[in-house]
């Protein structure tokens, strides 16, 4: 387990099961319901926040400095500067069932299982000939919008919003989109596609850009995976397999147990910021007691390309 492409881990004691680093600020949902605000530099508590939800919140992201938490019926909202500076906070509650969403400068978009994906702000649209349990939406202002959807770990596609009407898209290389397993952002104009063959597609431009992966059966099946410019998250059903962008050799994978020998502590989740221009470098781990936080060294770019069977 090769530290060689990554820093020693910032660790921070608690029973999370989501975070979110933002500006200056890491964002930690508990799992009793609560956000915590920390500063990023100095690892300290500025700020707490409760939610006021009956059912069990799990998902939260920050957008233009508003905060929203998921409990998977509900998503409340607050205003980051009121919460950081203590004032009475008051939430905005969009009553959306769903598994998942998205946030960006137009609105909302849920990922609603069979129910289809719809997308919120002053109207409401919906594709219910689509099942999406997962969806991503681009940050920036563009036209039309692409969202990235996985209805679970065999199917995946692509919509197209313009001016909130919601439509199946394909780009170039749609036999690649029909194989494919899981899709999800790189950047906001580059995402990829890993397909039933573990191939990783990565799409810039209207064109592809392939790659092989090759793991130990004892790591298990592939779950769940993530990229950024900086670096590659995949899941397996054991381990959770951590690289630079640049594939290098095998010993410069980081691995994760999924659960240690005794099951005493285990990966709940797992984050990476694609989107982020100042944190595309970090991985946060979720695990029974604890965040830890990764990042990469910043000479992983001098290291050669090897292929290999990690």
């Amino acid at each position: 387990m090769s530290m060689r492409f990554l820093k020693e881990p910032t660790v921070i004691q608690g029973s999370f099961v989501d975070s979110i680093i933002y500006g200056n600020y890491i964002f930690l949902l508990t799992d009793n319901n609560f956000v915590e605000i920390r500063s990023s530099k100095k690892n300290t508590v500025i700020s707490t926040l409760e939610i006021p939800s009956n059912e069990f919140c799990y998902s939260l992201e920050v957008y233009n400095y508003n905060l929203y938490i998921y409990d998977g019926y509900k998503i409340y909202s607050y205003s980051v500067k009121d919460v950081l500076n203590k004032h009475k906070e008051t939430s905005k509650r969009i009553d959306q069932i769903g598994y998942n969403f998205s946030v960006n400068s137009r609105g909302i978009l849920f990922a609603e299982g069979m129910n289809g994906v719809s997308f919120y702000n002053q109207k409401e649209n919906k594709i219910k000939k689509v099942d999406s349990i997962e969806c991503e939406v681009q940050d920036i202002d563009s036209r039309p919008n692409r969202a990235l959807c996985n209805s679970d770990f065999n199917t995946s596609y692509t919509l197209i919003y313009k001016d909130n009407i919601l439509e199946n898209n394909w780009v170039k290389g749609k036999q690649d989109f029909e194989n494919g397993q899981l899709i999800k952002y790189i950047t906001n104009s580059k995402f990829f596609i890993l397909d039933k063959r573990e191939n990783m597609l990565t799409y810039n431009n209207d064109q592809f850009q392939k790659e092989q992966f090759s793991f130990y059966p004892v790591k298990g099946a592939i779950v769940d995976a993530a990229a950024t410019e900086k670096l590659r998250v995949i899941e397996l059903e054991n381990n959770l397999v951590i690289s630079p962008s640049r594939q290098i050799g095998d010993e410069d994978w980081y691995n994760i147990n999924m659960s240690d020998e005794n099951n005493k502590s285990e990966v709940i989740n797992w984050k990476v910021f694609p989107k982020s221009k100042a944190y595309s470098e970090q991985v946060h781990v979720i695990k029974t007691n604890q965040l830890e936080i990764l990042t990469t060294k910043e000479d992983i770019i001098k290291y050669p390309n090897i292929k290999q069977v990690y």
